[in-house]
């Protein structure tokens, strides 16, 4: 897959080294290879091509590919066996192991800190609960096991 940014100034495609736009940092600055425009950029600004996201039927737990359908995978969450086609997730054998979101986890963690941390500080154990929360979406998403 290609992760790339849109200059500003000529609107060209400039390919950059990351394997996931989620990779990258908040801001970055980029010098345009066709222009020499350099600008800053954000993670937001970075698309990627050729990337296919779903959500396991058997679980509901987020996966991508990377290579285009029709394809058999496997989900990276509950080892379901799938047959995508069309857009159509067919399930061949279903999984066994439970999703658990990491969003959840990180949001229960971060509770959990806070509120050990300050003693119980209602306002405390809700900012370590988004914080947890928002650093497991981080992890939510994971590539598909390709068969």
């Amino acid at each position: 897959m290609t992760v790339y940014v849109l200059c500003k100034k000529c609107h060209r495609k400039i390919k950059i080294k990351a394997k996931r736009a989620s990779e990258l940092p908040e801001l970055f600055i980029i010098k345009c290879p066709y222009c020499s425009h350099e600008d800053t950029y954000s993670r937001y600004d970075a698309k990627e091509e050729n990337l296919y996201h779903y959500r396991c039927p058997v679980c509901s737990g987020p996966f991508y590919l990377s290579r285009q359908p029709p394809i058999v995978v496997k989900c990276p969450h509950c080892n379901s066996i799938l047959k995508i086609e069309n857009s159509k997730l067919v399930v061949k054998k279903k999984g066994s192991q439970p999703y658990i979101s990491s969003t959840a986890i990180g949001g229960i963690l971060g509770a959990m800190v806070g509120g050990a941390a300050t003693k119980g500080n209602a306002v405390a154990i809700i900012a370590g609960g988004i914080i947890g929360a928002l650093l497991g979406n981080i992890f939510e998403e994971k590539e598909a096991i390709y068969l």
